[in-house]
């Protein structure tokens, strides 16, 4: 012993001060599990600039996250153009979805780049019309999203959402005594933020 301090007395010392290895921090491989609340706008999927709600539950793992998600699209007017008396109806849609993501960013924020599948319904309804029935038809849709998560703290956060949709089911909306009076667009988009909670 006495050798040893004549030729290192501070060996005891280096010894002790050797920082150990943080057991608290979390996995990164760890299976996170997540919930999330959206409201928006929806852009030429209905005759006029329509709010959006939308709900997900998804899982994130590493570098990829999957999520089921429920939307729906407030009813907004159509009308035929040159019909002087503004008749028309009003034009909805809602249903779920499945999103595929990977998350090339894990930085300050998450950033997701994700493809989506959504099918549902497409409500109409007419006014003023002949026959004012209301139908439902097929409402299948595709897209591409990003999405920047800003955390608050370990289980909540902000999310900014963007959505570029490809409707693959287009349906007239059609009213007797009018015709044809709306055909939605192939492409729309969305945008919208909500908050993320974190189990």
């Amino acid at each position: 012993m006495v050798v040893a301090l004549a030729v290192d007395p501070n060996s005891r010392e280096a010894e002790t001060l050797r920082p150990e290895p943080s057991g608290g921090a979390p996995s990164k491989a760890s299976l996170t599990v997540r919930s999330s609340l959206l409201g928006g706008v929806a852009l030429r999927e209905l005759p006029q600039t329509a709010p959006f709600l939308s709900a997900d539950a998804g899982v994130d793992f590493r570098d990829f996250s999957a999520s089921l998600e429920a939307f729906g699209l407030a009813p907004e007017r159509a009308r035929l153009a040159t019909d002087a008396a503004g008749r028309g109806g009003e034009i909805g849609a809602f249903g779920g979805g499945l999103a595929a993501c990977y998350v090339p960013v894990q930085d300050a924020g998450r950033l997701s780049t994700c493809l989506t599948a959504q099918v549902g319904a497409w409500t109409s309804k007419g006014s003023a019309v002949l026959h004012p029935r209301a139908k439902l038809e097929p409402w299948l849709s595709g897209g591409a999203r990003v999405r920047y998560l800003i955390p608050l703290g370990y289980r909540l956060g902000v999310l900014l959402q963007a959505d570029a949709t490809w409707l693959g089911s287009r349906p007239d909306f059609f009213l007797d005594g009018l015709g044809t009076v709306f055909v939605p667009p192939t492409f729309g988009a969305r945008f919208g933020s909500g908050l993320q909670l974190r189990f």
